[in-house]
C-alpha cells in the first residue's frame, strides 16, 4: 500500500497530466522527474528516492491535513458502524484519538481506541 504522501503526489501527477493513467502504471522514475521539474528547492535535490522527494515536495502542513482528514473519516465510519449497524447506544462507547507523540511506535499502533461502558453505567 502506498504511503499517504506518496499517494498525494501520484494523485497530483495524474490530475496534472489529465491522461487517464492508472496509479499502477506510473513508474517511480517518472514521479521523481515530475517532482524535480515542479520544484527548484535545494532540499529536494539533495534527497534520494521517491519517498523522501514526495515527503519534501508535499510538505508537513499538507500531509498533516490529509492525515487528519483520514483519521476523521475512520472515526466517523466506526461510530456509524457501532451506532447504526450494531445498534449500540452512543452513550455506551467513546472513541478517543491517541495523542501525537514524537517517538514513532513500532508495529501497527492504532490511530484511535474505542472504549465501551456497561449498559446503564453512568460516566462522570
Amino acid at each position: 500500500m502506498l504511503e499517504v504522501f506518496l499517494s498525494m503526489i501520484l494523485e497530483e501527477y495524474i490530475n496534472n497530466k489529465n491522461s487517464g493513467l492508472k496509479a499502477k502504471n506510473v513508474p517511480d522514475s517518472t514521479l521523481i522527474n515530475y517532482i524535480l521539474t515542479k520544484s527548484s528547492s535545494a532540499d529536494l535535490m539533495s534527497n534520494q528516492g521517491l519517498k523522501n522527494l514526495s515527503r519534501s515536495y508535499i510538505g508537513a502542513e499538507k500531509l498533516d491535513a490529509k492525515l487528519d482528514s483520514i483519521k476523521t473519516l475512520q472515526i466517523k465510519f466506526i461510530m456509524n458502524y457501532l451506532s447504526h449497524d450494531k445498534e449500540i447506544p452512543l452513550d455506551c462507547f467513546r472513541i478517543i484519538t491517541t495523542a501525537p507523540d514524537t517517538i514513532s511506535p513500532s508495529g501497527n499502533y492504532p490511530v484511535f481506541r474505542t472504549y465501551f461502558t456497561a449498559a446503564g453505567e453512568k460516566k462522570e
